[in-house]
């Protein structure tokens, strides 16, 4: 009865690590993104003319939660992303929202996310 605890236990250990962590996609201009971002969040800007490119060098297959001032530009961006076969795929909104929904802080030229 042991054995088959323990082997259960591991059997799910090994699931929820299996899952890889989402890559934290920040949209807005360099500018914002120097100003405030969320810790760990990686920024290629939506209005970029290379931002096609950049998002095509990316792993289709992770999972990606992207934010932007408002969610106007992450859901533009989503839609791009999807156009290029990505599948899992989240809008955050806004920046203070993305923090608020992840639990992250903010870091920068300021903390306050925004």
């Amino acid at each position: 009865m042991m054995k088959t605890a323990i082997f259960m236990i591991c059997l799910l250990s090994q699931a929820l690590f299996a899952t890889e962590a989402p890559v934290i996609l920040d949209v807005r201009t360099p500018a914002e993104f120097a100003h405030s971002h969320l810790k760990g969040a990686k920024n290629l800007d939506y209005k970029d003319p290379k931002f096609a490119e950049w998002v095509k060098q990316l792993d289709p297959g992770k999972p990606y939660l992207i934010y932007c001032r408002t969610g106007n530009r992450s859901g533009q961006a989503i839609e791009l992303m999807q156009s290029l076969g990505f599948k899992d795929l989240k809008n955050l909104g806004g920046v203070g929202d993305a923090a608020k929904t992840l639990a992250v802080k903010c870091e920068g030229k300021t903390d306050q996310c925004s």
